[in-house]
């Protein structure tokens, strides 16, 4: 649902920000995720965003996870 609001992109990921990844947090708090679970949540997210054009399908997988130091 919000990534097919009007909303621009900033606000997108910061409702993302507020919503699924709160959800997900709490979770691996209480939930022991195996890594293949884990990796299947990261690429249907990738999958997700690229069909709405929030995120290039061949970006480098790699730099998601650099820290902003990095």
């Amino acid at each position: 649902m919000i990534l097919k609001s009007e909303l621009n992109t900033k606000n997108i990921m910061t409702a993302i920000g507020a919503l699924a990844v709160t959800v997900l947090g709490f979770s691996f708090g209480i939930v022991s995720w195996r890594a293949e679970e884990r990796q299947k949540i990261d690429s249907k997210t990738r999958e997700i965003l690229t069909m709405y054009e929030m995120h290039y399908p061949k970006a480098d997988i790699d730099r998601l996870y650099v820290r902003e130091r990095e």
